[in-house]
């Protein structure tokens, strides 16, 4: 049987030979062959298309709250068939999304160089801390001086306000000297391409800065003389609060010179490069986030449950409303790239089919149009035969079913469809 042309379940005829003769008498054609087709005609035979069934089941657990697919609709491979409640991942995704943001923020800040505009910022504050701090000892001094002698009362209330004018004039030339920088910063836009344009630009984002950095000193010089000259001419109505004054002075040296110490701190951190440690941290965070997100969009993803191929929803057993549990079967689709026709053949003419040979298939559903089709499997054993094959009457009965493969590119051939096979003869 090197050809696989004899398969089990095929009836035959035995003749035994005696005394040694191979030459018994064997009849020159089998009774059941006689009375069939010569080898160089066509077998035809009626079938039925049928098609590879493909079960979509959910990945995971949730609500259905929408099914796009009923039985007998096309759908193309991709296309969405049941949605799932993903509301809940939704939110947590957001948050773990802010989270990223964040994270992602602290750690561009810590990879960034210093920048000229910080430490400028920084040094700014420092300046100015220094400025209220020297108010303050002023202003201190001035208490204890006259609580030393209180006879310089007069004296001194008029050297305040000629301070605070002094003050005010300072005010007003920062703040004109301010409102000149910012006509000048305007002038330039921020996000200019020229290089001489940008250069400019730095320049007058700095003379901004400075401009800003003295308006607040000549204001925070304003303050201390503007509590200098109240705590004078309080003293001057009531002059036992002299001890007061000085106690509220010193409190507010103190106040001052935490405020440089912060300043200065400030300074010494924007100026220091960030540590190895601190970046390493901070890119942990950030790989952290970025693979929660991940999560969740995988999450989200299983929930929006889609086509794996192009073919006819033949079954559907899931609505909305219900639950879809981890495997189970929402619809089933007839893969319409995978089709074949089933054929049953006689078992007299079994041995003139062969794998690949080439039938021509014709379809109730597309009268006068024929497919191409090719044998690819021939069962191995016969069907639908007595368990007790006596005569040869009986044997004739036997068939074999043969599966027709068919091109369907257009997606015409549909399962259930019947129709008639052709396979051509052999050479």
């Amino acid at each position: 049987n090197a050809g696989g042309d004899l398969k089990p379940g095929m009836p035959a005829d035995a003749y035994l030979c005696t005394n040694g003769n191979s030459n018994c008498g064997a009849p020159s054609m089998p009774r059941a062959a006689a009375t069939r087709s010569a080898t160089s005609e066509a077998i035809r035979s009626a079938g039925t298309i049928e098609a590879t069934k493909i079960n979509v089941a959910a990945e995971s657990a949730g609500r259905v709250i929408e099914v796009t697919a009923a039985e007998g609709n096309s759908v193309a491979a991709g296309q969405l068939l049941v949605r799932q409640d993903s509301s809940e991942l939704e939110a947590n995704r957001s948050q773990a999304l802010a989270a990223l943001t964040a994270a992602e923020a602290d750690l561009a800040q810590l990879k960034a160089p210093t920048q000229a505009a910080r430490v400028a910022q920084a040094r700014s504050q420092v300046a100015q801390a220094e400025t209220v701090l020297a108010g303050a000892q002023v202003a201190l001094a001035d208490a204890q001086q006259l609580r030393a002698n209180p006879q310089d009362l007069d004296a001194q209330i008029n050297n305040a306000r000629a301070q605070l004018q002094t003050a005010a004039a300072e005010i007003e030339l920062a703040q004109a000297n301010l409102k000149q920088a910012q006509v000048l910063q305007d002038s330039i836009p921020a996000d200019t391409g020229s290089d001489e344009n940008r250069t400019k630009r730095a320049i007058y984002d700095r003379n901004v800065q400075a401009a800003q950095a003295s308006l607040r000193a000549a204001q925070a010089q304003q303050q201390g003389a503007e509590s200098a000259l109240e705590l004078l001419l309080a003293i001057r109505a009531k002059p036992v609060a002299l001890d007061a004054a000085v106690h509220k002075a010193q409190g507010q040296v103190a106040q001052a010179q935490a405020a440089l110490d912060v300043a200065r701190a400030m300074l010494v951190q924007v100026q220091a490069p960030p540590q190895a440690e601190a970046i390493a941290a901070a890119e942990a965070r950030v790989a952290q986030a970025r693979a929660l997100v991940a999560q969740l969009d995988v999450a989200i993803a299983k929930l929006q449950v889609a086509s794996p191929v192009s073919g006819t929803v033949i079954a559907r057993v899931i609505n909305t409303g219900e639950v879809a549990l981890p495997g189970a079967t929402l619809l089933t689709i007839a893969d319409l790239a995978d089709v074949r026709m089933l054929v049953y053949v006689p078992e007299a003419d079994i041995g003139r089919v062969k794998i690949g040979q080439k039938a021509q298939v014709t379809l109730d559903a597309y009268p006068g149009r024929t497919f191409e089709g090719m044998v690819r499997h021939i069962n191995d054993k016969a069907e639908f035969t007595p368990k007790n094959v006596q005569t040869t009457e009986e044997r004739a009965k036997t068939v074999f079913r043969v599966e027709i493969a068919l091109d369907n590119p257009q997606q015409l051939i549909k399962p259930g469809m019947p129709g008639e096979a052709v396979l051509m003869p052999t050479p």
